[in-house]
């Protein structure tokens, strides 16, 4: 995985694939995160050796003068990359082996770079609760990294679902978000957090289903924005027309030329038009799910609205605590239907629209498009 990439061998593995070219490797992982100012995940088999573990960091992390730090060096990156979070394989269910496999990590992770981060890969579903053998495992893991003092270090991937109904069942939802394991592990442990970083919402598909639903998800998570130190969602890349197994790629290429789908203008909307804080909403129709954020000097807030029914809404805005011009913009996207997604030849199907509308100080009427997600930006 390290080297000139024309001299890196194919490989067999047991993973999606038969063959690995490591034509990107977790170096090129790490350099595209240097470039772009990401934070990198490196997921690491649970089968890997004490030794190779400590090699690893230390080629990454470690200085120039030591062994393999001098080799990182002589490919080319003399400055170590500085990550900070190693995963424990994949979708794995908690069990004893596996609570020994984090320590594992932990410990030849630490010998090199105390301050690395270890993360599990344990889905959550709707089990872990107090008194079953999963949260007694749960609370063994924890026990122990409070018992090194890095309790600090612990990090949680549950994997969540990314279908349009998920966000809107509450129990299902705060438990498969690992924001139930959460609460009772600070009541057991007063004093400790677990670090939740969902990394992987599975839609399993690329069109506007997907995206509706991905609006509903990230809306929601926004809501409970101070349970989690990371999100993520899955899959990033893919070649269009050319998926494994899974066609939920957010982002197509072919060879010459690279596209969002439905799900990516989410996230680059929300980019765009981020504020910190979050402010109290309500509403009275099931179908409508919208919260609200304000920047930090309270000169701009935006709402976001979704609209999961298949019908145009009418809605009825109040907003209290925040004089706003008059004239507000707005982005839309969606009112179309759900299997509609961005083509090679049109790819700007499922794309937000621009507009401007007229808000009153109260008792503005609104309405949204059927299966929509609208983002509305009121300023002072």
């Amino acid at each position: 995985m390290i080297g000139p990439i024309d001299e890196r061998r194919v490989t067999l593995r047991s993973g999606f694939n038969l063959y690995a070219t490591h034509s990107f490797g977790f170096e090129e992982m790490l350099q595209a995160a240097e470039v772009i100012d990401a934070v990198a995940i490196i997921g690491m088999s649970m089968d890997e050796s004490y030794e190779d573990i400590r090699d690893f960091v230390e080629y990454v992390n470690g200085d120039a003068t030591t062994r393999w730090g001098a080799l990182r060096a002589k490919y080319g990156h003399r400055e170590p990359y500085r990550l900070k979070y190693i995963q424990v394989d994949n979708e794995r269910p908690i069990t004893r082996g596996y609570i020994e496999c984090v320590k594992k990590f932990a410990e030849a992770a630490w010998e090199v770079d105390p301050e690395m981060s270890i993360m599990t890969s344990l889905n959550i579903g709707r089990g872990y609760t107090k008194g079953t053998p999963e949260y007694k495992l749960a609370s063994d893991m924890v026990s122990w990294f409070i018992s090194k003092g890095k309790q600090d270090k612990l990090a949680w991937d549950p994997h969540y679902s990314g279908t349009r109904s998920f966000a809107d069942t509450k129990d299902l939802f705060e438990n498969e978000m690992g924001i139930v394991l959460q609460r009772e592990l600070a009541q057991d442990f007063p004093g400790f957090k677990l670090n939740l970083h969902p990394m992987e919402e599975n839609g399993s598909r690329c069109d506007w289903d997907r995206g509706l639903a991905h609006a509903n998800n990230w809306n929601t998570l926004q809501r409970y924005g101070d349970c989690f130190r990371m999100l993520g969602t899955a899959n990033t890349f893919q070649p269009h027309g050319l998926h494994y197994i899974w066609d939920q790629g957010r982002i197509h290429y072919t060879a010459d030329t690279i596209w969002f789908q439905p799900s990516a203008h989410i996230d680059e909307m929300m980019i765009k038009t981020w504020k910190p804080n979050v402010v109290a909403t309500s509403t009275s129709d099931e179908a409508l799910d919208i919260t609200a954020k304000i920047n930090d000097s309270k000169t701009e807030m935006t709402l976001y609205v979704v609209n999961l029914s298949d019908q145009p809404r009418e809605a009825i805005l109040n907003i209290d605590n925040f004089r706003y011009k008059s004239k507000v913009e707005v982005q839309t996207i969606g009112d179309c239907e759900l299997t509609e997604f961005n083509t090679y030849e049109n790819k700007d199907n499922v794309v937000f629209k621009p507009s401007q509308a007229v808000f009153s100080r109260k008792n503005t009427k609104y309405t949204f498009p059927k299966y929509s997600y609208t983002v509305i930006t009121l300023r002072k």
